[in-house]
């Protein structure tokens, strides 16, 4: 069915005498409308047909068929004649009105009405930048834009666009979509079968961690767009994967989190894959339509004062960008479309940090905040032995907390994702395997148990929340050995100024003190116990692969008499902190003020009636306030210092060359 816009009337149509139906008599008088404009196709491509109904000889036809006729490039859309109205299209004015803003960015009409399905019905600024170039002018984007802004759909769309819009689609992979990590790869799936939901497309991902042989049948099946992340990809072009034979001849590439696919030392595959599909004789690669997006493309690092010194000419976001279109191919008819802020954080977000002096007054800040301001908070360590532990340490204080990290295999990572996103009030501690691309609904609260080593991680990860202009916070926890990385990400984010510390109440956070200390040594003896078990594991397994004797009654009569009380005494000290563990659970909490060294940044109490509702209410209402610890204000002095010793220094190397010269 097309959409008309009127421009003049309707005229009466004078039948001829020799035209008569009987079938039609009841009929009145014919009109016509004249001087009308086609607006648009409601449909831009024949309905689409289903591959059951459709005989083998049959589709063969239709292949030769559409293979005749002219197809229409991604600046003009298809316009096929007008077809019967279905059920898919009883109601097709409604979605036209609801979806007008999606209308004029060239959107298709299938996609159209899969997005009124999910109940898009407003695009965001990087979609309104990227569609009409990239679907009407088949132009390559390099975009850019703050977390949660809807770039998946800014490339997702164009390319189901273009594949409805291509009459002669081969068998076969048409679209290739790289990202850096499993998860994310899984969600731009979901995104993509979402939207291509009124279409024949079919989506296959190629993902590590899933058998080689299982994703060989998928590509079997010929899937028209293929999600993967660089090293399984590239593992099965290596080994000559027969049904990945033209992947070279794609129409479309779509590289997501492209400057952190492109850092050195990662993704080594990305780079064979690239000149794999530039290197192709047919020159297919120059008419191949790339898309290439992230939240850090322009972001780039003021240099350090000694290199600065030195006349070192600092990288500037057009290097970067030229650094790119280099390494990617492409061509002339590009468009960079970057809408993100100096600082790179979403403007509903609230920064905020809190100074530690120690590991175990980081896991009190993060108990006593997971326990007074619940929520799905996602906590983020640097390491996967930090992950374990935290994660270990939040279930013995009856924290529903999950893990992420690399070393989960596949099927326990999706398992995690999905109880994380199903239950409102649950923790997930992750490596940065999840700072990047994850889309998790409604993520209150983000949590830096370590603080990032890079500005364009500590963005990344902040950016899990506050995502589609909902409000979020962002806690940063700072010990002694955070304090340089921290001062990086305040000069590159925050214009160098310190960012807000988070209010603590004095009185409520002493009374998870006793819990917590009692939680970090049960976790650490079992911790060693379980390395002294897995310790003796690996001896009897590698004597097993040697064909040595292994008795297990003869390694207990090896332990030395002392090593064996040792052991039945820390059984019986986990017994004692489990109970004592619970019983302060189960209980009201205990109120004893221990004495401690580490000082505690508070807010004086408040009434109940003031309580603030969230954590950012919190921070917004009771944040900035509290001093800085010792070591922070030390390692500033510190710093200080040595910048004036450097001066006095330059300057009495100038006065005693002067005094050389006058000699």
């Amino acid at each position: 069915m097309a959409l008309l816009r009127e421009t003049g009337q309707w005229r009466r149509v004078e039948r001829a005498s020799n035209v008569r139906d009987r079938e039609l008599d009841f009929l009145g008088d014919f009109e016509e409308l004249v001087d009308y404009d086609l607006a648009r196709d409601s449909s831009n491509r024949v309905v689409a047909k289903r591959r059951i109904d459709v005989k083998p000889s049959d589709a063969s036809k239709k292949r030769k068929k559409r293979k005749k006729t002219n197809a229409p490039s991604p600046a003009e859309p298809a316009l096929t004649s007008p077809r019967k109205v279905s059920k898919n299209d009883e109601d097709a004015s409604a979605v036209g009105a609801s979806m007008h803003e999606w209308i004029q960015l060239y959107v298709p009409d299938p996609i159209l009405r899969a997005l009124n399905d999910l109940k898009f019905h407003h695009p965001t600024a990087i979609q309104r930048a990227c569609l009409p170039p990239a679907i009407r002018d088949g132009m390559d984007i390099l975009g850019a834009a703050e977390t949660g802004s809807g770039k998946t759909l800014a490339f997702a769309i164009p390319l189901v666009a273009g594949l409805l819009a291509t009459a002669d689609r081969a068998f076969g992979p048409s679209a290739l979509i790289l990202t850096p990590t499993r998860e994310l790869a899984l969600q731009i799936g979901k995104h993509v079968t979402a939207i291509a939901k009124y279409t024949d497309i079919k989506v296959g991902l190629l993902v590590g961690g899933l058998s080689v042989q299982k994703q060989e049948r998928l590509l079997k099946s010929g899937p028209d767009i293929v999600i993967a992340t660089p090293g399984r990809i590239w593992t099965l072009v290596d080994d000559g994967c027969e049904q990945l034979s033209n992947i070279k001849d794609v129409r479309y590439l779509v590289i997501d989190e492209i400057d952190r696919m492109v850092e050195k030392g990662h993704f080594e595959e990305l780079s064979n894959m690239l000149y794999y599909l530039n290197s192709n004789a047919s020159g297919s690669a120059s008419r191949r339509q790339t898309l290439a997006f992230s939240a850090t493309l322009t972001f780039v690092h003021p240099l350090p004062k000694r290199l600065l010194a030195k006349k070192t000419r600092p990288m500037t976001s057009d290097d970067k960008i030229d650094n790119l279109i280099s390494l990617l191919g492409l061509r002339k008819r590009r468009q960079l479309v970057d809408l993100t802020a100096k600082s790179g954080l979403a403007s509903t977000l609230t920064a905020s940090c809190l100074f530690c002096s120690s590991l175990e007054r980081k896991d009190v800040y993060v108990y006593y905040f997971l326990t007074k301001y619940p929520g799905r908070t996602l906590i983020f360590a640097n390491s996967i032995s930090c992950v374990r532990r935290l994660r270990s340490l939040l279930s013995k204080l009856n924290v529903k907390a999950f893990g992420l990290h690399a070393e989960l295999d596949q099927k326990k990572r999706f398992s995690n994702l999905e109880k994380f996103e199903r239950l409102n009030n649950s923790v997930l501690v992750a490596s940065d395997v999840a700072a990047r691309g994850l889309d998790i609904q409604n993520i209150d609260h983000v949590i830096h148990y370590q603080v990032p080593k890079t500005s364009e991680v500590y963005v990344h990860r902040s950016g899990r929340t506050a995502r589609q202009s909902k409000q979020g916070l962002s806690l940063m926890l700072v010990d002694k050995q955070d304090m340089l990385s921290y001062r990086r990400i305040c000069k590159t984010v925050n214009d160098g100024r310190d960012f807000s510390m988070f209010p603590v109440e004095k009185q409520d956070l002493r009374k998870y003190v006793s819990r917590v200390q009692a939680a970090i040594e049960l976790e650490a003896i079992e911790h060693h116990l379980k390395s002294k078990k897995a310790k003796k594991s690996w001896f009897r397994n590698a004597a097993k692969e040697a064909d040595l004797p292994w008795d297990d009654d003869d390694d207990d009569e090896n332990a030395t008499e002392r090593d064996l009380e040792v052991e039945e005494e820390l059984k019986r000290r986990i017994s004692i902190l489990q109970h004592q563990l619970q019983s302060q659970l189960k209980g009201k909490p205990v109120d004893v003020a221990p004495k401690s060294k580490y000082p505690l940044f508070v807010k004086p109490f408040i009434d109940e009636a003031d309580e603030p509702k969230s954590a950012i209410d919190a921070q917004v209402r009771l944040g900035g306030g509290g001093r800085k610890p010792k070591f922070a204000v030390k390692l500033l002095k510190k710093k200080k210092q040595r910048r004036q010793g450097a001066r006095s220094v330059h300057k009495k190397g100038k006065r005693k060359a002067s005094a050389k010269r006058r000699r």
